[in-house]
């Protein structure tokens, strides 16, 4: 299993999952209308890593810390539901022995349509996560 690295464009997020590092990110806009292409290789990628971990969590006594950025500025309603899958799989991880997530929920702190959807995500799947509210998320992510 390699580690996937999607590099940003206009319309797609960067996303880096290192599986050995244990850190995933996901950051900057998802706005596509066709989201499948894009999100289905990511999902099938964190179900294999979900399996792999499973199996180290029965057979290994190291503990593991995962840890998630979500670093939206947008996602439009397609992509929404195909982040939701991404959270339900991340929470299926979290629940597995010797492994624990740490969920970063980053955002413009005058972007409350992003705050309270990270809330509503938090809610729906019972997820522990930290919020981290920045003056300038926008800019940094569009300067990167």
């Amino acid at each position: 299993m390699e580690n996937l690295i999607i590099n940003k464009t206009q319309k797609t997020p960067l996303v880096i999952l290192n599986k050995d590092s244990h850190f995933f990110k996901f950051s900057g806009v998802s706005n596509i209308q066709d989201p499948n292409e894009f999100y289905d290789p990511i999902i099938k990628w964190l179900d294999y890593y979900k399996k792999l971990m499973s199996f180290f969590s029965i057979y290994n006594r190291d503990n593991y810390l995962l840890s998630i950025d979500f670093e939206f500025i947008y996602f439009n309603t397609a992509s929404k539901k195909h982040i939701y899958k991404i959270m339900k799989l991340i929470n299926e991880i979290s629940i597995l022995k010797n492994i624990k997530v740490k969920i970063n929920w980053m955002c413009d702190q005058d972007n409350i349509d992003m705050l309270e959807t990270g809330v509503h995500y938090k809610d729906m799947l019972q997820i522990p996560m930290n919020f981290i509210l920045s003056e300038n998320i926008y800019s940094q992510n569009h300067n990167k």
